[in-house]
């Protein structure tokens, strides 16, 4: 046998065939090795045998016994009942197997068994339809009982029995041949199993302490080689790749502070001093600048960008949405015109597309301000020398490295997120990045009042909306849905907006914003409710990001318990923007814990570092940022939530690799780089790595 042999089709493995090829496919089984990688998602200690004297009723128990008797009855509905008596000298009960009378073939006097399963009481103690596996004369490895047993991931047609068997059988033939993966160094500072035991104890562990150490080695294999990933794609840029030098003088600081209509915090004068630093290198800038809601990030992305063209280079600012390019365009605009700077708009939504291009391929533009039409091939830079991505992480890997690679130089880059990177994914999906946390506030910002109510108090509410419009301010009502078309239970935006325009603020301005509204039409209710010529904007996630208007100081969150709870707080960031009070209400009758968590941890905190770490216990980092998007592939084991530790010793680890080997070339590596082509498909030199 040959280790080449564990990428041949499942569908040549004795009892396997074609049929159970294309349902083993399901699972995301196709060969050999696929199987020996379908870990268990959880399992079952069935080595504990307890004699039949010691069992009580109510229990899971695992018991080996001889049978003593059997009998094939009917039961009153008619279903054929397989009536099995054991013993094991200590004591005496009943196994009963419902519809399966073959197993009579099995199951006769004399034999010995091992029978796992719930223990009731029926005139007696009685297992009904347990697993069970036959003793031979000799000692043999046990698969289904008698041990730790594995419990797979199923589809329908696959029975747990049965692939337990096939993959049991794959394991003892293939396991010994798998390569060791990191070098006896590693292996040796962290106390690690070797890599074959440690994936043939996680499917069939000999105990319990094989199982946690077996998963502790390739949870660390997966930290590790995502490490080395980011380290290798960090060492490319910083040491391979040519970039931008930025020269940063006093009296230009100096002017930009004096533009500011306002007084600048610690932390953004902080993040201004490690741009300037950054962008004063030859090295590209790769820095995430995080902060909360309102935290001022945009000011620290137009003191980059004043940088940037102060030096006679273009910067380049992508957004996801149009409504957010838009406001950031306007404030931009507002914050570096007066410096006597050129600033364009690049958006679906541009009609003269063509002279804006025109203006940035002749350098005549020296900052734009877009979405991902930025990256389409039409756009040519003159000489790009920063970009900035707001709201990264929705934007893929690819995206992100198109708007990179319109120039020969690397620009600077600067990525920004109002959603606070929890410690972990700090250290993963961004850890090739330099970060710089907002942790203060401005002057002015106000924290928000936030309520939970029942629906059935809705009257209430909007009683408390009037009392506020009357006052002069502002609403925002918001909505899951843009109709109610697929989900009758569910007010749509469309169908709230007409029952308050039609009826309960029949005599206030209202206005609708979703997504599927022409872009003129979103435009003309954007600034009508910017020119307070609107009372009521009724919207959907649309305004979750991109949305300025400190005269609104309430917002309504219709079936609340639909969305995630980063969500929530960045659509809680719109409002407590202005000096006064700011109220948000969320109206749910949720049911669920986890929805009933997420609005507890709504009303309990207004901290974005707080709430995203809640977030991501809650619904994971996958769904949270996109873990896939950043190109680390799946994380089979690893949880980034519990596994910190392993992590920071799998970081150094690789990092310690990066450091004395970033080509991976020594001989102690050679297993490493061939596990890195495997696991990331791509060459881990140039452009590969980046």
């Amino acid at each position: 046998m040959k280790i080449d042999d564990v990428h041949k089709s499942v569908r040549f493995i004795k009892g396997v065939g074609p049929g159970r090829a294309q349902l083993l496919a399901r699972l995301g089984i196709y060969n050999i090795s696929d199987m020996l990688f379908c870990y268990p998602r959880r399992h079952e200690d069935r080595s504990r045998i307890r004699p039949i004297s010691e069992v009580k009723a109510a229990g899971v128990e695992t018991i080996e016994a001889a049978v003593t008797a059997t009998g094939l009855l009917r039961s009153r509905r008619g279903q054929s009942m397989l009536k099995v008596r054991i013993s094991d000298g200590t004591g005496r009960m009943n196994i009963v197997f419902f519809n399966q009378p073959y197993l009579k073939n099995y199951l006769k006097k004399g034999v010995r068994a091992v029978f796992y399963g719930r223990v009731d009481n029926f005139k007696g103690l009685q297992m009904n339809n347990p697993e069970f596996e036959i003793m031979g004369e000799e000692e043999h490895d046990s698969v289904h009982t008698g041990r730790i047993v594995p419990v797979y991931p199923l589809t329908a047609g696959l029975g747990q029995r049965w692939l337990r068997n096939l993959i049991y059988g794959v394991i003892e033939d293939y396991s010994a041949y798998l390569k060791e993966t990191l070098p006896t160094s590693i292996r040796a500072r962290n106390k690690l199993l070797g890599y074959g035991d440690a994936v043939k104890n996680m499917h069939f562990p000999k105990s319990e302490y094989m199982m946690k150490e077996s998963r502790r080695r390739l949870v660390f294999d997966e930290f590790v080689f995502m490490q080395l990933f980011i380290g290798l794609k960090r060492h490319h840029i910083r040491e391979n790749s040519p970039g931008v030098k930025h020269s940063v003088k006093e009296d230009f600081v100096s002017s930009f502070l004096g533009s500011m209509p306002f007084e600048l915090t610690k932390g953004q004068r902080k993040a201004m001093a490690e741009v300037s630093k950054d962008m004063a290198s030859s090295k590209p800038m790769a820095r995430l600048l995080q902060g909360d809601v309102g935290s001022g990030k945009t000011a620290v992305a137009a003191y980059a960008m004043a940088l940037s063209a102060h030096n006679g280079m273009q910067a380049a600012l992508m957004a996801p949405t149009e409504i957010l390019a838009d406001q950031h365009f306007i404030t931009i605009s507002q914050f570096l015109s007066p410096m006597g700077f050129r600033i364009e708009l690049l958006t679906g939504g541009v009609k003269d597309k063509e002279s804006v291009c025109e203006k940035i391929s002749s350098g005549e533009a020296d900052m734009i301000v877009g979405t991902h039409a930025l990256i389409a091939d039409t756009v040519r830079f003159k000489n790009l020398g920063l970009a900035v991505v707001d709201e990264e992480h929705k934007f893929g890997v690819i995206q992100r490295e198109a708007l990179l690679s319109k120039v020969p130089k690397r620009p600077d880059m600067l990525i920004m997120t109002a959603t606070p990177i929890p410690r972990t994914l700090a250290l993963t999906i961004y850890g090739e990045f330099d970060i710089s946390t907002l942790s203060d506030m401005p002057k002015g910002k106000r924290s928000v009042i936030t309520y939970w109510f029942d629906p059935s108090r809705r009257s209430e509410i909007y009683d408390f909306v009037k009392a506020r419009l009357k006052e002069g301010k502002q609403a925002f009502i918001i909505s899951p849905l843009i109709d109610s078309a697929k989900r009758a239970d569910i007010s749509g935006a469309e169908n709230i907006y007409s029952r308050l325009k039609n009826d309960i603020f029949s005599g206030y301005a209202i206005k609708l914003l979703h997504g599927k509204m022409p872009k003129g039409a979103q435009d003309a209710a954007m600034k009508a409710f910017r020119d307070k010529e609107a009372d009521l904007l009724v919207a959907t996630t649309i305004v979750e990001v991109g949305i300025d208007v400190p005269n609104a100081t309430i917002m309504v969150i219709d079936h609340a318990e639909r969305f995630g709870l980063a969500q929530l707080h960045q659509l809680r960031g719109r409002i407590g923007r202005s000096a006064g009070e700011s109220y948000c209400i969320l109206i749910s009758d949720a049911e669920s814990n986890s929805a009933g968590e997420r609005l507890g941890s709504m009303i309990a905190s207004q901290d974005g570092f707080y709430i995203s770490e809640k977030d991501m216990e809650i619904r994971g980092p996958g769904r949270l940022f996109g873990v896939r998007q950043h190109g680390f592939g799946e994380l089979k084991l690893a949880d980034l939530t519990n596994d910190l530790e392993i992590l920071k010793k799998a970081r150094d680890e690789a990092f310690r690799i990066v450091g004395s080997d970033p080509g991976l070339d020594k001989e102690e590596h050679r297993n490493i780089r061939s596990a890195m082509d495997r696991r990331f498909r791509y060459g881990h030199e140039g452009g590969g790595a980046g």
